[in-house]
């Protein structure tokens, strides 16, 4: 893959993929169309364009990067570019249904799920190895940087966090800031949380390895999507994310039999992010 082509791409390519965004239709996935907080849009010919705020080249070197040093199956990035102040990657489109919707549909059987659930517990075991080939410092953004992505969007850090305890910092001062949040258990549970945790360095990770970013297809897992959060985490936020969406008792039963149940401290963040959320639908 030429890199370069991808991240400079000539203006003629660029023309012609803002001429067809004007008549491209949102996304579709097993006839739904897809809703997610940047817009996705079908150019028709086998590629889909990815628009948004909080697009950035960094989501681009990251695909890239996964792709050149692991065999986790990613979407092929062909054009990144800036236009009219907005951010594009152009990439494969490839068919698939998050395993929620596959599970839910019948799409795919109990066995084929716990062979997908293997994987998926593989794939987070594969990106921490490749950190530990790649070794970083700092909680943030990767290559470097503070995060900047949807799960820090109520007040990006302006950072890396050089500690655990001081991403455990960030999150209790959300929390605190509200009176509403102020004696939450969430709350409660993050300060026990930070009084407990050991130093431990950053660990690499997609960042929202949730069911909703696994996509499969005739049984079989066939895409990691959504790359815009990947970074370096504390060791819990991996499982975290594996665990941070609503699904079928059935599914979850499932998944907990392959990977086990969820940590204490990916249950305290499951706990902070759904608090946050409720405040900001309140307020």
């Amino acid at each position: 893959m030429d890199v370069d082509a991808v991240l400079n791409p000539s203006q003629d390519a660029i023309d012609d993929v803002v001429e067809r965004m004007k008549r491209a239709p949102r996304l579709r996935i097993n006839g739904k169309t897809v809703w997610a907080k940047c817009l996705l849009q079908d150019l028709g010919d086998g590629r889909i364009v990815k628009s948004g705020p909080r697009v950035s080249v960094d989501e681009v070197k990251a695909m890239l990067f996964i792709r050149a040093y692991t065999t986790i199956p990613v979407p092929e990035p062909s054009m990144f570019f800036v236009h009219e102040d907005m951010a594009h990657i152009v990439m494969e489109l490839v068919e698939g249904v998050p395993i929620g919707e596959a599970f839910q549909a019948g799409l795919i059987s109990e066995e084929e799920t716990r062979t997908i659930a293997r994987e998926w517990r593989a794939i987070a075991g594969v990106i921490q190895e490749l950190g530990r080939r790649h070794p970083h410092f700092e909680f943030g953004s990767w290559p470097e940087g503070p995060y900047n992505n949807t799960y820090f969007y109520g007040a990006l850090p302006t950072e890396p966090f050089r500690s655990v305890d001081a991403f455990h910092a960030y999150w209790n001062g959300l929390l605190a800031k509200s009176s509403y949040l102020a004696g939450d258990t969430a709350h409660q549970q993050l300060q026990a949380l930070r009084e407990e945790s050991e130093p431990h360095a950053p660990v690499l990770a997609h960042g929202d390895l949730s069911p909703r970013n696994i996509l499969v297809k005739d049984g079989k897992l066939v895409a990691v999507v959504d790359w815009e959060t990947f970074g370096w985490y504390p060791d819990f936020w991996e499982e975290m994310g594996m665990w941070n969406e609503v699904m079928r008792r059935d599914l979850k039963a499932i998944i907990q039999d392959v990977c086990g149940q969820e940590s204490e401290a990916a249950s305290v963040y499951i706990g902070v992010l759904s608090a946050i959320d409720s405040l900001n639908w309140c307020t």
